[in-house]
């Protein structure tokens, strides 16, 4: 039976998979353009950039959502029956 304790596990776990997944396709392309290209710099390149792009994708995933659907905070009197709902 699946509880809110076994979703969490399993959304936990899920993020980890996607996280390390990005990293290691990422620094894949980084290494197989850095081998064609002979130019280490693009391999190290792409090691910085996935390591920021996780870091900021997992502590500002939430803001970027919301800015990717222009949210916007709703007050009561921008509409009192939605208010009550949530």
């Amino acid at each position: 039976m699946a509880t809110l304790y076994t979703h969490q596990s399993e959304n936990v776990t899920k993020t980890w998979v996607f996280i390390s997944g990005f990293l290691v396709l990422v620094i894949a392309i980084g290494y197989v353009f850095a081998q064609a290209l002979g130019d280490s710099s693009i391999l190290y390149g792409a090691v910085i950039f996935s390591i920021v792009a996780n870091i900021g994708s997992y502590w500002y995933s939430d803001k970027i959502v919301l800015a990717l659907v222009r949210a916007r905070q709703i007050e009561k009197a921008d509409n009192p029956e939605l208010w009550n709902i949530v």
